[in-house]
């Protein structure tokens, strides 16, 4: 068989596609690396996951940390998540789905979510959305886990 005949093939038009929709994933994910960064801890005096976010929140990487804290959260059996938002530089709507479907998770659990230190732009977005009646918003983690004890008591 000649070399032509195989490239006017379905068969190499699949390899084709499936190569370069491979290799578009590899550069997406270097520039999801590139943008987004997180670091996550476990604090188990109180049952909590610390996710530092450093870059930009948007779809991708919102993605990211929902993975990321599920599994955590299944292995460490936390209840409760903060999120440190000093280094986000960027937020969109999908930071906040986000946020409001840990909320979910960490509620059906009987736990809280906590957003400390966020700059202007991302506390202005959650103003807006009215995530603050839904999560604790402060300035520092410690000010937030103190608010979470007045709000849970027991959970903390």
């Amino acid at each position: 068989m000649s070399d032509t005949f195989f490239r006017s093939t379905k068969a190499y038009k699949f390899h084709q596609r499936t190569f370069i929709s491979v290799r578009r994933k590899m550069v997406l994910e270097a520039l999801e690396r590139i943008r987004f960064k997180m670091e996550v801890t476990y604090i188990p005096k109180h049952r909590l996951i610390l996710v530092r976010v450093t870059g930009e929140i948007d779809h991708h990487s919102a993605e990211s940390i929902r993975r990321v804290t599920e599994k955590e959260i299944r292995r460490t059996s936390a209840i409760n998540i903060a999120f440190d938002f000093g280094s986000v530089t960027f937020m969109d709507s999908s930071g906040i789905g986000m946020i409001i479907g840990r909320y979910k998770t960490a509620s059906s659990l009987g736990g809280s979510v906590i957003v400390f230190d966020a700059n202007e732009q991302v506390m202005r977005l959650m103003d807006m959305s009215g995530l603050s009646r839904l999560v604790i918003i402060s300035d520092t983690m410690q000010k937030g886990i103190t608010a979470m004890k007045k709000l849970r008591g027991v959970n903390v």
